[in-house]
């Protein structure tokens, strides 16, 4: 059985994202069931972490104690379910992968000349007013 790091977007709302990093990855069979319990497309981002020897009864058990029966039941059906252990995507993990190279931005991606950016603008002086002090 396989596990991987997600992001959960929680109750399927983009504002509510939980990572579960390579710490505490979720294993290959438990994505389905956060699927079903928060949404098809609020599970994301899954990369692989390790892979370690289980069967499918002990993770269904594994799964009910965490869920509960109707949660578990709905995605995973009968005593031995067809459940998926093995992660389809790439099987390198995550702290093996080679960093993405992202393009330089040209300067089509800079604010036109008219509106000067943030960096640009000239310095404005600010006066700073104290309070008087208190006779003691």
């Amino acid at each position: 059985m396989d596990y991987v790091t997600a992001k959960i977007a929680l109750g399927g709302e983009a504002q509510h994202i939980m990572y579960r990093g390579p710490d505490a990855p979720v294993s290959w069979p438990e994505v389905r069931v956060l699927q079903q319990l928060h949404g098809e497309d609020s599970v994301f981002d899954c990369d692989f972490v390790r892979s370690e020897h289980a069967n499918v009864q002990t993770e269904k058990m594994r799964l009910l104690s965490i869920y509960g029966k109707e949660a578990i039941d709905n995605v995973y059906p009968g005593s031995r379910p067809a459940m998926e252990m093995e992660f389809p995507g790439d099987r390198d993990p995550a702290g093996q992968k080679r960093p993405e190279r992202r393009p330089v931005p040209s300067s089509d991606d800079r604010p036109p000349e008219d509106e000067p950016s943030v960096a640009t603008r000239p310095l404005q002086p600010q006066i700073i007013k104290r309070a008087p002090r208190a006779e003691v």
